[in-house]
């Protein structure tokens, strides 16, 4: 995984899911071990880039050893368009594929991310 990206979120920069999950540990982590409480942003804009950095190397450590364990990001995608059928425009036929769209949904058919970025 290399280096943290040092684009915290706090500069409005755009950033990936994984980089937002990893920059919110390591908020939630740092605020958690410097005053037992994991709900503010506020010591984390006060402090120095260098232990910034420490913080997200840690988090980039956790999030190998979870990648490793199979751990991916499920991301919010619709389910293509059903072209199993040249006659999908039979208005019986078309609701049989979307019936079917809709037991793969249940069945947990999902468009996953790796949680490590630029990993197949």
């Amino acid at each position: 995984m290399g280096k943290p990206t040092g684009r915290p979120m706090e500069k409005g920069n755009p950033i990936t899911k994984q980089e937002e999950i990893r920059e919110g540990v390591a908020i939630w982590l740092y605020n958690y071990e410097m005053s037992g409480k994991h709900t503010s942003w506020s010591l984390w804009l006060d402090i120095e880039e260098d232990l910034k950095y420490h913080y997200r190397g840690c988090v980039n450590e956790l999030m190998k050893k979870m990648d490793k364990q199979g751990v991916v990001l499920k991301v919010g995608r619709e389910l293509p368009e059903y072209v199993g059928c040249v006659n999908v425009s039979d208005g019986f036929t078309k609701a049989i594929a979307q019936e079917a769209q809709q037991d793969m949904l249940k069945a947990g058919y999902g468009a996953f991310e790796p949680l490590i970025e630029g990993k197949k």
